[in-house]
């Protein structure tokens, strides 16, 4: 018998391998159409296009799918039971900030992680709105925040790229734009990023939640070529020699 624990994605789906090399099984909807096999001689058959993702209403988290297989049957894929694991929460110090712009959804977000989540987050300001306020005042001392504690930022402003530029003038301040799910998770597993900026003039609160979601459920950093290249960028961030814009 053979464990099966994995969350590669498909197209449509997500797909979980059964351990005999170049075979996969796609789940179909909570395993209404039995799934489907794939190997070297039986390229990938559309799945169905409501392929599902397991979701813990109760956390709102990603489930995994964990599979008990048998090695004497490389041809088929027989799940003896399924059991469900909730993936792996991002429990570390949180903050939140915003400009006048970013200001209604840093609320909505607020109301998101705290209710939804049920994770604790710390709200850096603005706690009232005005239009004048400038985003350097919060973000950038919400990045010194965020690095002194090993935490996690969350910056909300109306394009994101402002943000993002001032928190990354911090030292030790790695923010990515999260201008959707895929890059926010990609921020973490290639980038090992703590900071994440959102633009409230672009994104509705409803996309912006998930963007969220993704990236506080993405707590894996890819090593090899990632690591190599994220150690090259910690180098010259320690440099004493970097010039001077």
């Amino acid at each position: 018998m053979t464990l099966v624990s994995t969350n590669k994605k498909t197209p449509s789906g997500d797909s979980f391998e059964c351990g005999q090399p170049g075979w996969e099984r796609v789940v179909d909807r909570l395993l209404g159409c039995g799934g489907l096999l794939a190997g070297p001689q039986h390229p990938i058959a559309p799945p169905c296009p409501q392929c599902y993702t397991l979701r813990n209403k109760e956390y709102g988290v990603r489930n995994k799918i964990v599979f008990i297989t048998t090695p004497f049957y490389p041809f088929l894929l027989i799940p003896y039971f399924l059991l469900f694991i909730p993936s792996r929460m991002y429990s570390g110090p949180l903050y939140i900030c915003a400009d006048h712009a970013g200001y209604q959804l840093k609320k909505r977000l607020v109301r998101f992680i705290e209710n939804e989540l049920n994770m604790k987050v710390e709200d850096l300001g603005p706690h009232e709105y005005n239009e004048l306020d400038d985003f350097p005042d919060y973000v950038i001392p919400a990045a010194i925040k965020t690095v002194e504690t090993t935490g996690r930022l969350i910056a909300c402003c109306g394009s994101a790229n402002g943000e993002a530029i001032a928190a990354n003038k911090v030292n030790g301040m790695h923010m990515a734009v999260g201008y959707n799910i895929d890059a926010a998770e990609l921020s973490i597993k290639h980038n090992n990023a703590n900071g994440l900026a959102l633009a409230a003039r672009v994104l509705t609160e409803e996309h912006a939640m998930t963007v969220v979601k993704r990236w506080l459920e993405t707590t894996d950093v890819l090593g090899d070529k990632y690591e190599r290249r994220n150690k090259k960028i910690k180098a010259y961030e320690e440099r004493d020699d970097i010039p001077k814009a």
